[in-house]
């Protein structure tokens, strides 16, 4: 958005004007040879003095009913973030869901906090509420683990849910888990049947595929009934013991609720990288003195022009949207003598970026440097 300053305001005496009535059930009329309906305007006129009210005065309940009609727009994903981000503005945070309430909608948790909507998560979708509730007395990974399997909860929605972070208050590390859920699909129906059994007892998953290996039982037959069999099992018990020693980065954290429900809830990708900045992009948004500043965040989005006029004619010019785990900055401006070759051709949605930069008069974000800190998968 562009803002120019008023010069001078000039009076030009009254003006004859009309209002226009038109007797038709369509309140459409011609003008200039154009179609044209004024309760169409009139209807965006009431819609946007509605939402300002409601935005300003009932701003938690406006951005979860916006959440919620969310799945309308043509990229619900995209406009999930950029809600997310106004939202922060207003002091109101979007937060996953915990496994002792799992909600499929999004829905208000206190008085500046919303829970996200599963059903509105990648592979999970508004119709899986007949899944999530399969988890409503889950404790721990392996009550997690054993509903998942018996349930026969689809694979999509299990490891979205342990990726965005549904099972952080069992005190178990996402990788972890998910190497766990991975490896008991592995097993065969037997095996499978034995550690759900198992479960149901409380023990833990390596003492239960041990037991399998070594003397394990079900009925009178051996539940791993080959050589192979209790390799592939070693295997297995192998790869869950080294994903117990996984520890989850903020990047992984980040990138896997970007991948799962288009926005970074619990980490950002730009947290690493915190030390080289000097403010977050809600203090340099706030920030009222012209000084220097020093942002890091994501590369929401870009735009690379070509200057049309002035020395600088022909040259390229960049607008960059970039965000942090405080709030979007849009429209930051990296005119041509910041806007090297090699930062054109590295520049990515997705990359983390470095940006010093001043404020001009009015509000804009001058960029003076920009630093490609790490690029996007």
């Amino acid at each position: 958005m562009k803002y120019e300053e008023i010069v001078e305001i000039e009076n030009v005496g009254e003006i004859e004007t009309f209002d226009l009535e038109v007797d038709s059930n369509d309140h459409s009329f011609f003008a200039n040879g154009i179609l044209v309906s004024n309760s169409h305007s009139m209807g965006y006129g009431l819609l946007g003095q509605r939402t300002a009210f409601l935005k300003t005065h009932y701003p938690l309940q406006y951005f979860c009913a916006m959440l919620i009609h969310s799945r309308n727009c043509q990229k619900p994903l995209e406009e999930i973030k950029s809600i997310v981000n106004d939202a922060k503005f207003y002091g109101i945070k979007v937060v996953p869901p915990t496994i002792e309430n799992v909600t499929r909608e999004f829905e208000i948790a206190d008085e500046n906090t919303i829970y996200y909507g599963l059903g509105h998560a990648k592979g999970v979708g508004l119709k899986s509420h007949k899944h999530l509730d399969s988890y409503e007395d889950v404790k721990d990974i392996e009550g997690f683990l054993a509903q998942s399997i018996s349930k026969k909860v689809p694979s999509k929605i299990v490891e979205a849910l342990i990726k965005i972070g549904v099972l952080d208050c069992l005190k178990i590390g996402r990788q972890s888990a998910l190497i766990q859920y991975q490896s008991l699909r592995e097993l065969t129906d037997r095996e499978l049947a034995f550690v759900i059994l198992e479960f149901w007892k409380k023990r833990k998953i390596e003492e239960i595929l041990e037991e399998i290996v070594t003397r394990g039982s079900l009925g009178k037959q051996k539940v791993c009934h080959n050589k192979r069999r209790i390799e592939k099992v070693q295997g297995i018990i192998r790869a869950i013991k080294t994903g117990n020693n996984i520890k989850d980065t903020l990047s992984y954290r980040a990138k896997s609720e970007e991948e799962v429900i288009g926005v970074a809830l619990t980490a950002h990708r730009a947290d690493a990288y915190v030390n080289e900045a000097t403010h977050s992009c809600y203090e340099a948004f706030m920030e009222t003195s012209l000084g220097e500043m020093k942002i890091v965040g994501v590369v929401d989005r870009f735009n690379i022009v070509q200057c049309k006029s002035g020395r600088h004619e022909g040259e390229d010019m960049m607008f960059l949207s970039v965000s942090d785990k405080s709030c979007s900055l849009d429209s930051i401006v990296v005119f041509p003598s910041a806007c090297s070759e090699k930062l054109v051709e590295g520049m990515k949605d997705g990359n983390v970026v470095r940006i010093r930069f001043k404020k001009d008069r009015r509000g804009g974000f001058i960029a003076e440097n920009v630093s490609i800190l790490e690029k996007s998968a």
